[in-house]
């Protein structure tokens, strides 16, 4: 926790460094897509192996502030799931699990918009924050975990008017590595999202 607490604070003081310029106006953005949980590594007592997972879905929404140099600070509540496929443990063999893993993550992210002179916009822009990450085995219960949380995002806003803009992006997101009945796993997920971001 006292590392979350600095590197939050390091951000905090980035997007207010933003205030000191002029205000380009609050906005709301939704987000849908694909979430690609990577293999995770399992270790703890006696044994090593590896989960997999299907291919699942993250929704997020999030509300920020957008200044007239190109920067964008906003907090960012976000939830993704995906079925787990198959347990391997090693020197025992592998076998299909019925289950799924989860995350509910808040996110403090910043933003750089490139001004193309055009309504497309592309920006990158990375993020920190809190997760709760669940590992639910439909015949070994559940188990949950807080971690630091971190991503890294690019893509390309479309102006549709003044008030809305489209946006398609990849975001890669992660965690440090959780704990499920003290065995060490990992949450590491590449994602594909579009949205619609919506100026007040």
């Amino acid at each position: 926790m006292k590392k979350l607490a600095i590197v939050l604070a390091a951000l905090a003081m980035v997007a207010g460094g933003a205030v000191t310029t002029a205000l380009a106006g609050p906005y709301l953005s939704l987000n849908g897509g694909a979430v690609w949980v990577d293999d995770s590594d399992l270790s703890g007592g006696d044994f090593d192996g590896e989960l997999s997972y299907d291919a699942g879905y993250v929704v997020n929404a999030a509300f920020g502030n957008a200044y007239a140099n190109g920067v964008r600070a906003e907090l960012e509540l976000a939830y993704r799931e995906s079925d787990i496929d198959e347990l391997s443990i090693d020197g025992w063999g592998s076998g299909s699990v019925d289950g799924d893993v989860s995350a509910v993550a808040g996110m403090v992210n910043a933003y750089y918009d490139f001004d193309t002179g055009s309504a497309f916009k592309p920006f990158i822009g990375a993020g920190l924050g809190y997760a709760n990450v669940e590992l639910d085995a439909d015949d070994g219960g559940s188990e949950d975990d807080g971690v630091f949380a971190y991503q890294l995002m690019a893509g390309v806003g479309f102006a549709v008017s003044k008030q809305v803009s489209l946006d398609l992006q990849y975001r890669f997101f992660a965690t440090e590595d959780p704990e499920f009945d003290n065995v060490e796993s990992e949450y590491m997920t590449p994602n594909a999202m579009i949205g619609v971001r919506f100026n007040f």
